[in-house]
């Protein structure tokens, strides 16, 4: 028997991913701004035990997204093999 080779079409593909890879940069670099900025105009109305408490909330917030990012993909992974089962 012979194969058949699906086609993938490729009209458009190179332009949807120059879009995708600008909006991409372009989050990365607004985060990359906000990071920067926000810390200098929060210190700037905060006293400085206010400023040390957000500091604190802001660093166990990262903690907790680093830490939950490995269960956030065995949760895709868990829910992405078990509609292989049905």
């Amino acid at each position: 028997m012979g194969s058949t080779a699906t086609a993938v079409p490729t009209d458009g593909l190179k332009q949807r991913w120059f879009g995708n890879s600008f909006i991409n940069v372009s989050g990365g670099l607004g985060t990359a701004a906000v990071s920067l900025l926000l810390p200098a105009i929060v210190a700037k109305y905060l006293s400085a035990g206010e400023f040390s408490l957000w500091s604190l909330a802001l660093q166990i917030i990262v903690y907790v997204n680093l830490l939950g990012f490995g269960l956030q993909l065995a949760a895709a992974r868990a829910v992405s093999y078990a509609g292989d089962a049905v």
